[in-house]
């Protein structure tokens, strides 16, 4: 389906939305996110920036061995600057599955030594040198949000990303004793999909935020299956196992996301996913292991453009059938 005519001056936002384009199924799946503090201005190119540490991208192309997989980004608030001459870094790794959150590890280091902090923290080397830049040991009812606000990348991340940052910020973040804190973030991909944002320690992407959105996934009230379409997926699964973990989201409420859990996909015959998600009790709770099954096929395509990109891009669509408890 497509708007007529394609326009590149529209924003790529606006006409996902209008073609109701699903967002399940497309967050990212990185086993460590390398955060580190650059204050604004970003350039399109975040690593590119005047303000990100000298040399630090190309001396970790260079000290980080190719076959160690990462998400490098920037972050920054408006709230919170930094502190002279000094970067805060923040680290995420993916667990052994069956998980439900990422472990977490954040620094405030000299600037010139952060490529040697990220560079023992995805080597070999031993982070014990670092341990008095160590910050928030105890990192326990610690949630982060962060927010793309990334307008250099893309114009709906600067407009629609900044505005939930800020209402996030304000609405959540203040008055929340440091439970709650939300920053900016460069571009984490999806931006059609703004507001999108990744919520650690979970490794959720949400995309198409609104304030009532974000209240009721901060707050974790009302309906869940209310904020379901909202959920771009969790990034401990593959994209055909998050579409099927978010109905499983709708069906038991809240406390499914706390539930740690693991997936695998099998390519049947006909094109179609044989989806299997093994879950365990949350976490403090006797691991009673559920399995549960479903079937996801592509239904049909939209064609999204917008935001200087004049010829539209294809992205299928899926449907899931079939989802049974074994």
């Amino acid at each position: 389906m497509l708007i007529d005519p394609p326009s590149s001056q529209q924003a790529c936002a606006a006409v996902s939305s209008s073609l109701r384009e699903d967002l399940g199924g497309t967050a990212s799946s990185h086993e460590r996110y390398v955060l580190v503090e650059v204050p604004l201005p970003w350039e399109h190119d975040a690593a590119a920036s005047k303000h990100f540490p000298a040399g630090l991208a190309a001396w970790l192309k260079a000290q980080v061995p190719s076959d160690v997989k990462y998400r490098l980004l920037a972050f920054a608030s408006d709230f919170d600057p930094p502190s002279a001459g000094r970067t805060r870094l923040i680290f995420y790794k993916k667990p052994a599955a069956p998980f439900s959150s990422y472990e977490r590890l954040a620094y405030s280091v000299p600037t010139e030594q952060a490529g040697l902090v990220i560079a023992a923290y995805l080597g070999p080397d031993s982070l014990d040198a670092f341990d008095a830049f160590r910050m928030d040991r105890e990192g326990a009812g610690l949630t982060e949000w962060f927010v793309c606000t990334h307008g250099s990348h893309d114009a709906c991340c600067g407009k629609l990303g900044y505005q939930a940052f800020r209402d996030m910020y304000v609405q959540h973040a203040t008055g929340s004793e440091g439970t709650l804190r939300v920053w900016r973030v460069s571009h984490i991909g999806g931006h059609r999909m703004a507001a999108t944002a990744i919520e650690f320690p979970a490794g959720r992407y949400w995309g198409r935020l609104t304030p009532e959105a974000v209240r009721s996934i901060v707050k974790r009230e009302g309906d869940a299956s209310a904020v379901a379409p909202h959920l771009r997926g969790w990034g401990g699964l593959g994209p055909q196992e998050q579409l099927v973990d978010r109905e499983l989201l709708a069906a038991h409420g809240w406390g499914w996301l706390e539930r740690p859990r693991s997936g695998t996909t099998r390519v049947e015959a006909d094109g179609s996913f044989r989806v299997r998600l093994e879950v365990e009790a949350a976490a403090g709770k006797s691991p009673v292991a559920e399995v549960y099954e479903a079937t996801v096929r592509q239904s049909h395509e939209v064609h999204i453009y917008g935001c200087e990109i004049a010829i539209p891009k294809a992205y299928p669509q899926y449907e899931v059938s079939s989802l049974q408890k074994l």
